[in-house]
């Protein structure tokens, strides 16, 4: 899928907290951690998701310091905050997204007809209206009122909004458009051969596909292939039939970019500082040789 089909930003409600659901899979987890991490899933799947132009999967939108993801993901799909394989609900996103994406076709439309759409005077950075007197919910969204929570890097009112034909990264200068070379193409086959899944990582602008691309194959497609095939044969050796792709990412990362060892450090800083007290000692003594010799220093 093109990443045109993607936006650099999401809608979303300014309720969402707030929503029925959240409320319910708190009176089950009653616990500040568990909620949190659900929460932070759930955006998540939601940011990747929107990024993508495609519902994306709890496994690989997750953050990469997310430990136990399946967990998690249970707790939002118990509520009914994902489906059943990790996704967001598709009536709620066709509601959200199809929105979004119908309001950027009218704009490209508008624009080959040779009508770019004029700014209007006095017009607000969100596209959102009044709040209507019914609930806004995850589930229950209004199609034609999206909720935008990151603003336009333009706030002036007078200045036209965005045309739908920018570059992605040209509204927000830190979203940049990953570069698909032959390795990333090579490294998306290499995870759907391991895994056993087709498609398994599409999605190299975000979640776990972007973190293999920006973290790992900078160190060259073949040690990240030695790295992944290390991990599968692994994960074979202990009863399982393929990894995951997650159980990739994250095993090469430790084997890629490993975290220096505290205790080498440590020792490290001891041998460095013995090293100073001695020849702090060695200046001393030679000082009092010359001294008692009756030499000037």
């Amino acid at each position: 899928m093109p990443r045109d089909d993607g936006f650099a930003v999401a809608d979303t409600a300014t309720g969402k907290l707030d929503d029925p659901k959240f409320r319910k899979l708190w009176r089950i987890v009653h616990d500040g951690p568990a909620m949190n991490a659900a929460v932070v899933l759930h955006d998540a799947v939601q940011l990747a998701s929107w990024a993508a132009g495609e519902r994306v999967t709890a496994e690989d939108a997750a953050p990469f310091w997310m430990e136990a993801v399946e967990n998690v993901a249970a707790n939002l799909q118990a509520v009914g905050l994902l489906d059943k394989d990790g996704r967001l609900p598709a009536k709620a996103w066709e509601s959200w997204f199809g929105a979004a994406r119908d309001r950027r076709q009218k704009r490209r439309d508008a624009g080959q007809l040779g009508g770019r759409p004029k700014p209007i005077a006095n017009h607000s950075v969100s596209d959102a209206e009044p709040l209507p007197t019914s609930r806004i919910t995850t589930d229950n969204p209004v199609p034609s009122v999206p909720f935008r929570t990151v603003p336009s890097v333009r706030s002036d009112p007078l200045t036209p909004r965005a045309s739908g034909f920018e570059k992605v990264g040209a509204i927000l200068p830190d979203v940049q458009d990953a570069e698909i070379t032959p390795d990333v193409v090579k490294l998306q086959k290499l995870a759907e051969e391991l895994t056993g899944q087709a498609y398994v990582m599409h999605n190299v602008h975000g979640g776990l596909g972007a973190k293999a691309v920006t973290e790992q194959l900078p160190h060259g497609f073949d040690r990240v292939q030695r790295a992944w095939r290390q991990i599968a044969n692994r994960t074979k050796a202990e009863g399982s039939n393929a990894p995951t792709l997650r159980q990739l990412v994250f095993g090469a990362d430790d084997i890629l970019n490993p975290i220096p060892n505290q205790r080498e450090g440590e020792r490290a800083e001891r041998v460095e500082e013995e090293e100073r007290l001695r020849a702090k000692r060695e200046k001393a003594n030679a000082a009092n040789l010359r001294y008692l010799r009756g030499e000037s220093a």
